[in-house]
């Protein structure tokens, strides 16, 4: 069965020379809205994503970038599998990297993702807000496959990656792969 993407930016959002606002321009799905992109608070941001999530019953591959991750997790592990989706994870930030700029700390908590669903985390070998091991240990953790996506920096619009077609390329193979999972 074919999954709907929903796309999860990050603290501050995703611009329009962001890769994730590009892929979902030029590959719609649903964009989780939030009204305060500055000052993210966990539950706030969980609610926004439960009412988009339910605008579909069909399942989900969920696209996040950095802080969007977090709030991936903390959903997974809110809804305890009740209907699957594929996760595709791309920059998570270590949870002492939020802390450090002050975000809410319940986006650092660890969370208990009874999972099974497939998932992709890429990292980056420069990201200034979570090392490769860090990203490498959270895809054992949860079970997900683990790429190593170069020196990319924090993968974000900063990085000047505009479209990035190899991360579209990435998307595009785990969503085959992991169809019959889904």
């Amino acid at each position: 069965m074919s999954a709907r993407r929903l796309y999860l930016a990050g603290w501050n959002g995703s611009g329009p020379d962001h890769w994730q606002y590009l892929w979902h321009q030029k590959e719609p799905g649903i964009w989780v809205e939030h009204a305060d992109w500055a000052h993210p608070r966990l539950d706030v941001w969980l609610d926004d994503l439960e009412a988009a999530a339910r605008s579909t019953c069909e399942p989900l591959t969920v696209v996040a970038h950095s802080l969007g991750c977090r709030l991936a997790l903390a959903w997974a592990a809110r809804r305890g599998g009740l209907r699957p989706h594929r996760f595709f994870l791309v920059a998570p930030p270590a949870p002492e990297k939020l802390l450090a700029v002050g975000l809410d700390p319940a986006f650092a908590s660890p969370f208990a993702v009874p999972t099974g669903d497939p998932g992709l985390i890429l990292g980056s070998s420069n990201d200034p807000y979570a090392s490769l091991d860090h990203a490498r240990a959270l895809a054992r953790e949860f079970g997900f496959s683990f790429v190593n996506a170069g020196a990319l920096g924090h993968i974000n619009a900063e990085s000047g990656l505009g479209a990035w077609s190899e991360g579209l390329q990435w998307l595009r193979a785990f969503e085959t792969e992991s169809r019959e999972r889904v």
